[in-house]
């Protein structure tokens, strides 16, 4: 018998186990779904987005630099705040 490489996922109070292929097949659909349907970043979306930590996100919204909005506990940004964001950051030094 061929062994598969699986890993347990919890589902409807049982465990259930998927290969990394349907896990793999499953974050490309969640990830072309969230391009499409959505014009706004969760904070960890915006920081692999942006390149930058959670910490620097946290700090650049406190500041006012960046512009978030709640939505019950859940922080979002709209992408064109994090594209404005991109803009107003000073350019390169020599």
């Amino acid at each position: 018998m061929k062994k598969i490489l699986a890993m347990p996922i919890k589902q409807y109070g049982s465990t259930s186990y998927i290969t990394h292929n349907q896990l793999s097949e499953r974050r490309a659909v969640r990830q072309q779904h969230s391009e499409i349907v959505c014009n706004v970043f969760s904070v960890d979306e915006f920081c692999h987005w942006a390149g930058i930590g959670r910490t620097a996100a946290y700090a650049e919204m406190k500041a006012g630099k960046l512009v978030a909005k709640k939505v019950g506990r859940r922080t979002i940004i709209e992408k064109s705040a994090a594209e404005q964001w991109i803009a107003s950051l000073p350019p390169k030094r020599r």
